[in-house]
């Protein structure tokens, strides 16, 4: 009895502190009988209101959802759930929880009322937790509302949508801390408040200070794998979140801010986030990006346009944190402004922390304003401030497509980059500007735009030390077409001081900086050439002494061109192979539709299908791409027998194709065709009369087949290349391709009855030539390329054997053969960049010259007048593969 007291004791105690709500609060369970809807139904709603110091927890037992309630008749007297005095805990246990249209009287939230002092609302473990329009009106107070904390926690899916408050919060207020932790999903969509100045639409967390304030309420928002806030509107500050205190981090799929609007007669500040005054925020990119894009503040009542604002900071408020691990970004679309009272506290940008390392990139970036958006409000739409000295501790820096970052005070230290395009500014407003390594975005160079660096206060200095380094992250910018000729470009501007008193512009070639550019890829495709920079001293405003500048100017000197893959063109010469492996099959079919069961004039039609694939070939650093032919059609014939065993054999064919590429071209094709076709058919009968009795003479003589033939080609190409990069465009062409083949062979076919499986066997030998033109053309747009004319030539000499079985009505065979080419000449031909004018030889492939064929064919005869025959081709080299079938009919007359 006392081992079994002494258990029970100790496990009490160490289960207490994580099941407190669970041994001193109320539970109550909740399930589908709980559910209601007023759709057609004349039973009002009666609201769960609980009085529990101790606090209350519903327990889950089943799917819960309230819709309609208080739309028929009188609204709810208070929310659907309320508790008094104490805490107020739902455990979802897996199952869901939804509220849906509910109409609550003014001055109460539609779904949940925490309104004990210092109390806490906690929602957890539910499947999908959902509020939607509750309140439907414009007279409530949000969906959920605490006097103290909130945790929305370890939920799969939680949404608010439509709700509307005429207090703080549109969605959610407490008083307290507010979490929201540890959910797969949160949605917060279209929720709002309503009213004079009333801030938050969607989640107010903020408690109006006393004279001495105890610690702000911190909102978190962290451990969820996707949080999204979308077309939320405040009626004051802060179109998605109003809070003292932030703290916001990512993993996932990220945390989004898009569309949110803080709407006020006066001075609305915060389109998605605002921070009160002495408040403070932190974010961090953890595991996924966080992204402000198409936030705005508007001035109700006037005639102003929305002004694009991601986060408003109030008087002596600052960020703590704002950092992003190796791969992840934080993403400002959207600018940062604050009050102009100024903080004392460093932002550290990616600042370390314990054992973790931040080397991702904060990016400001104008790229998603509209060019009218990027000309209003005298800037406003591009200028992010910093009202406290800013360190870039490691990681980037990224400042892009026109915006201004302002700072009290700018360093930058060693294992760090910022990186800015050409028209960026990054200024201080009342001290130095220090950049230890400045990387300048390529694609941004225009000849006009700089880099500008400035520090606007009197006798401030800016200071820029270490290389230039030329990004081009995306690896296209020495396709920029303006790179066609040498020239110069504006480059970067130091500006030290004001009108007040100058400070000192310190340029790189003023610390001995050798060199004073670098490339972020010196190996590239593209325009060749090499770069300089020359720094000229300036003089200030209106001609006086101050402020200090130091222009650079960077030079380009072309030396030549290399394409990149996507523009060199292989596809056109390697179309030739295309006719060459048509005009085999074409050759094929011909042989195959001389043959006969049973000899006669006729006439004959066969489909045929054919298909080609090359192998990508690593050749050193560089890979030889391949590539893919196919084409079907129809082929329409007539043969005859002439005097002394002769066949003549005449056709036409059409055939549809298709070549692409590895990359990013599609070359559609029309050919015609035109075949003859002479056999001759004769015995040895001089060998078999040598042969001892009992041999081959017993079974026959064996017979002779001497065959030749001649087949042209032409084709229509239609060559559509579909570009990545630079950037994405089509370019069209057309040309067209000749094709001659020739081919002499013999068969000897030795009749046997030793074998089950066929009753003769024929060694044969041919001999192939082959013969394909390309037309020169021009192609049309900015990246047109001209391609003059190519040839391939071949000469192969199968030799194999052919086993056939005949059985009356049908017959069937099987060839494998050796396929040498001895004597080859690949296609290329010259390409020429036109709007430059650069060329360069473009290479077919070169197939290897050594392959083995197996072909498998047979005949059917219906009737006397009547039969079939049908053929499968397989063609292997070490490099390449192809394959052809052909099914066709012979009707004798």
């Amino acid at each position: 009895m006392k081992c079994s007291l002494h258990r029970l004791l100790v496990s009490s105690a160490i289960a207490l502190p994580f099941s407190s709500f669970s041994l001193f609060s109320a539970e109550t369970p909740l399930g589908s009988a709980d559910s209601y809807s007023g759709s057609g139904n004349t039973v009002q709603f009666t609201p769960k209101a609980t009085n529990d110091s101790a606090g209350t927890t519903y327990s889950c037992t089943g799917d819960m959802s309230i819709y309609n309630a208080g739309s028929s008749g009188s609204p709810l007297s208070s929310a659907c759930f309320q508790e008094q005095a104490g805490d107020l805990t739902f455990d979802g246990n897996g199952y869901s929880m939804s509220f849906n249209t509910i109409n609550v009287a003014a001055s109460n939230p539609g779904a949940i009322n925490a309104k004990g002092a210092d109390k806490t609302l906690t929602l957890m473990d539910f499947s999908t937790l959902s509020f939607i329009a509750s309140p439907s009106s414009t007279t409530g107070t949000g969906a959920i509302e605490s006097a103290g904390t909130i945790n929305l926690t370890n939920n799969n899916y939680v949404t608010f949508i439509n709700n509307a408050s005429t207090t703080t919060g549109g969605a959610t207020c407490s008083q307290g801390n507010c979490t929201i932790s540890g959910n797969q999903t949160v949605l917060f969509d279209s929720n709002k408040t309503s009213g004079s100045n009333i801030n938050g639409g969607a989640i107010c967390c903020f408690k109006q200070p006393p004279a001495v304030p105890p610690p702000a309420p911190i909102l978190t928002i962290k451990d969820n794998n996707e949080v999204t806030f979308i077309n939320n509107t405040a009626s004051g500050s802060g179109g998605a979140i109003y809070a003292q205190s932030l703290t916001l981090s990512s993993e996932g799929k990220g945390v989004l801010f898009t569309n949110n609007t803080a709407s006020a007669t006066s001075s609305p500040k915060g389109g998605a986030i605002a921070i009160a005054d002495n408040g403070e925020i932190s974010l961090s990119a953890d595991g996924g990006n966080i992204t402000f894009n198409g936030n705005t503040t508007n001035t109700t009542g006037g005639a102003g346009t929305p002004t694009r604002n991601a986060i408003d900071l109030g008087s002596q408020a600052k960020f703590t944190v704002l950092r992003a691990t190796e791969g992840n970004s934080i993403y400002f679309y959207d600018p940062i402004t604050g009050d102009s009272a100024a903080s004392s506290g460093d932002l550290n940008i990616n600042n370390p922390e314990s054992s973790a390392t931040y080397g991702g990139s904060i990016v400001f970036s104008g790229e998603k304003l509209s060019e009218t958006e990027k000309q209003q409000s005298s800037g406003a739409n591009l200028k992010s401030t910093f009202k406290q000295p800013v360190t870039l501790k490691s990681g980037s820096l990224v400042l892009k497509d026109g915006v201004t970052v302002d700072t009290n005070t700018f360093t930058q230290e060693s294992g760090s980059t910022l990186l800015m395009d050409a028209g960026t500014t990054l200024s201080a407003s009342t001290a130095s500007v220090t950049v230890t390594n400045l990387a300048v975005n390529m694609s941004s160079l225009n000849g006009t735009d700089k880099v500008t660096l400035s520090a606007t206060a009197s006798s401030q200095n800016v200071t820029l030390s270490g290389p230039i380094t030329l990004m081009d992250d995306g690896g296209n910018a020495y396709e920029n077409p303006d790179l066609r000729n040498s020239q110069d470009f504006s480059f970067v501007e130091l500006s030290a001081g004001s009108t007040g008193g100058a400070g000192t512009a310190t340029p790189p070639d003023s610390n001995n900086t050798n060199p004073q550019i670098t490339e972020q890829t010196p190996q590239h495709y593209g325009y060749q050439g090499t770069w300089a920079v020359k720094w000229v001293p300036g003089t200030g405003a209106g001609g006086g002494t101050a402020p200090q500048t130091q222009t650079a100017t960077l030079s380009w000197a072309k030396t030549g061109y290399i394409p990149n893959p996507q523009k060199r063109g292989n596809l056109v010469p390697n179309s030739l192979w295309g006719v060459f492996v048509d005009v085999r099959s074409i050759q094929e079919v011909m042989k195959r539709s001389s043959d006969s069961l049973n000899e006669g004039r006729g006439i004959w039609a066969s489909a045929i299908g054919n298909f080609f694939h090359r192998d990508n070939i690593n050749k050193g650093s560089e890979i030889q791409q391949g590539f893919r032919h196919r084409s079907a059609g129809y082929i329409i014939g007539a043969s005859t027998p002439t005097i002394e065993d002769n066949v003549l054999n005449l056709a036409f064919c059409q055939l549809f194709g298709r070549d692409k590429d590895r990359l990013v071209t599609k070359n559609h094709i029309t050919s015609y065709a035109g075949s003859i076709n002479f056999q001759h058919e004769g015995r040895l009968d001089y060998i078999t009369n040598l042969l001892p009795q009992g041999s081959y003479s017993a079974w026959g003589p064996i017979a002779l087949m001497l065959n030749a033939q001649l087949t042209y080609c032409h084709s229509s190409n239609d060559m559509k290349t579909s570009y990545t990069q630079p950037t994405p465009q089509e370019v069209q062409s057309s040309w067209g391709n000749d094709g001659l083949g020739m081919e002499i062979g013999g068969l000897v076919s030795i009749p046997t009855q030793h074998f089950r499986w066929f009753s003769s066997y024929s060694p044969f030998v041919k001999v192939q030539l082959t013969y394909a033109h390309q037309e020169d053309f021009k192609e049309s747009g900015e990246a047109a390329r001209s391609f003059e004319t190519s040839d391939l030539f071949n000469f192969g000499m199968p030799i194999g054997i052919k086993l056939e079985k005949s059985m009356g009505l049908s017959s069937y065979d099987l060839s494998i053969a050796y396929v040498p080419d001895i004597i080859r000449s690949n296609p290329d031909c010259t390409t020429t960049l036109i709007i430059s004018g650069d060329s360069w030889q473009t290479f077919g492939t070169n197939l290897a010259r050594n392959a083995l064929l197996i072909r498998a064919g047979n005949y059917f005869t219906f009737s006397d007048t009547w039969e079939m025959f049908s053929q499968f081709a397989f063609e292997l080299k070490s490099s390449s593969r192809s394959y052809s079938v052909d099914l066709g009919s012979k009707i004798r007359f």
